[in-house]
């Protein structure tokens, strides 16, 4: 049980490659009891106090890697703009799991409850990880690597995440569809960060992130972003760009949902969420 985050790294250095790391447990308990893994080492981060904290200033607002789910959820940092992301934090499987899983225990568990990260990968989130030599940030969409897994070199550690303010006139909503509102991998679901120039309604910036574009995850929509930015808002601007989102998503199918069922779902879904942010931001200018 490391006392500092110095400690920890140094600890690392020395064993990291047998080294599991524990916070809330809802990860590496299942798959240890399911021998999913073997685990020789485990560093409980339980002390580490200085990763656990949400804060807003100077035009970011930073959150530590040990800040708890439900401590995102409740926060009213998280107002107005920022809405998604408290609202992500509140569907997030039960109670008692938000109550322990903390930010950088989701992002870098290698499961498919991958919500949260829809919603950072929107809002242009980044990363900063730290090893026994030094810092790197890399974007939450690059840290994702194409097999699933996350790029967590040895020795390293996700310590922070930040994102900038987002600007006026803009918004960033996420939705999904799955048989439960909560407690269940969704089906679809998608991250809408959406900002207006008011006065002509034309899309400035656009960034639309799905955990089931192809496979199973989390990317950006770039074609659809592209049919949308610099585009006056209006049905038909919205028409196509569910007809290039339609072309462009691959879901994975499963024994819960068909690919198709999952395209159409996630392009309907698309332009409500569209529409929301579109409400809310004209709604507010006027």
């Amino acid at each position: 049980m490391p006392d500092s985050l110095a400690h920890l790294l140094q600890f690392l250095d020395r064993r990291g490659e047998d080294v599991h790391l524990i916070a809330g447990g809802t990860d590496l308990l299942p798959r240890i009891l399911r021998g999913q893994v073997r685990v020789k080492l485990v560093a409980d981060l339980s002390n580490l106090s200085e990763l656990s904290y949400l804060e807003k200033g100077n035009g970011a607002i930073r959150i530590g890697a040990l800040t708890r789910i439900s401590d995102l959820a409740e926060s009213r940092v998280l107002n107005g703009r920022h809405e998604a992301l408290r609202h992500v934090c509140q569907t997030l499987a039960s109670p008692p799991i938000r109550n322990l899983a903390t930010v950088g225990g989701n992002i870098g568990a290698s499961g498919s409850h991958r919500d949260l990260l829809s919603v950072l990968i929107a809002t242009d989130a980044k990363a900063v990880l730290k090893n026994i030599k030094g810092s790197r940030v890399v974007t939450i969409e690059d840290l994702l690597l194409e097999d699933g897994r996350v790029d967590i070199r040895a020795g390293e550690i996700i310590t922070e995440i930040f994102f900038r303010e987002l600007p006026p006139h803009s918004w960033c909503s996420f939705g999904k569809v799955g048989r439960r509102l909560s407690f269940v991998v969704p089906l679809v679901s998608l991250a809408v960060f959406v900002e207006l120039d008011t006065s002509s309604r034309r899309i400035s910036n656009v960034r639309l992130s799905f955990n089931h574009l192809r496979g199973d995850i989390p990317k950006r929509a770039r074609q659809a972003e592209a049919a949308l930015r610099n585009e006056i808002l209006n049905e038909p601007t919205i028409a196509t760009a569910c007809q290039v989102l339609s072309a462009e998503l691959r879901p994975a199918g499963d024994f819960k949902a068909s690919s198709e069922y999952r395209r159409r779902t996630a392009t309907r879904l698309f332009e409500d969420q569209l529409g929301h942010c579109a409400e809310i931001i004209l709604g507010r200018s006027g």
